[in-house]
C-alpha cells in the first residue's frame, strides 16, 4: 500500500450530510469521494472512532422520537465499508493533544472547543492530516493554528454539475 500524499480528516457533519443525501452538499461530497477513490491511495480519508457514536441519526431523524430501520442500515453499511475511510482509535497521545489544544485556546483568550471536538482536531493532528473537512467552520477555525491543520468545507477539484 502506498504512503498517502494527503490525509484529510472528516468531521461527523460531513458524513451525516453524505448519508442523509443532503441536496446542497451531496454533489460535492460525492465528487470528493470519487477523487479519493481514483487517487488509488494518494489521498487518505480518516476520522476518529468517536465519529461512529456521533453519526447516530440521519438529518431527517434528529428531532424525531421514531427512527427508520433503513436509516440505521445506511449508517451501518457505511461503517462496514473500509475502502473509503479509515477509523482512528482514540489513544492517550490523542487525548493529550486534545488537552493541549484546549489549554492553548484558553491561554490565548479563545473559547475552548467541546471535548469531543477537541478530540476530532487532535486526531487530525496526531494522524498527520493536512486538512479537516467540516461544515462547522466557525467552531473549529480559531483552533486551526494550534493544531496545524487547515479547517475548511469539503471541496472537489472537479465538482459535479447539477441540474443539467
Amino acid at each position: 500500500m502506498r504512503k498517502p500524499d494527503r490525509i484529510v480528516y472528516l468531521d461527523a457533519d460531513v458524513i451525516i450530510s453524505f448519508l442523509s443525501g443532503e441536496a446542497q452538499r451531496l454533489p460535492i461530497i460525492e465528487a470528493f469521494f470519487e477523487e479519493v477513490t481514483a487517487s488509488k491511495g494518494a489521498v487518505l480519508l480518516i476520522t476518529s472512532v468517536i465519529t461512529q457514536a456521533e453519526v447516530s441519526f440521519l438529518i431527517d431523524e434528529r428531532d424525531s422520537a421514531s427512527f427508520r430501520s433503513e436509516a440505521e442500515q445506511i449508517i451501518d453499511d457505511f461503517w462496514r465499508d473500509e475502502t473509503l475511510l479509515s477509523v482512528v482509535e482514540l489513544n492517550p497521545d490523542i487525548a493529550l493533544i486534545a488537552r493541549d489544544i484546549q489549554r492553548s485556546a484558553r491561554s490565548a483568550g479563545k473559547k475552548p472547543l467541546k471535548p469531543m471536538d477537541a478530540i476530532h482536531l487532535a486526531t487530525a493532528k496526531w494522524a498527520g492530516a493536512s486538512q479537516l473537512f467540516t461544515y462547522n467552520i466557525a467552531h473549529f477555525k480559531p483552533h486551526e493554528q494550534s493544531a496545524s491543520v487547515i479547517i475548511l468545507e469539503p471541496y472537489a477539484s472537479q465538482p459535479r454539475l447539477t441540474g443539467l
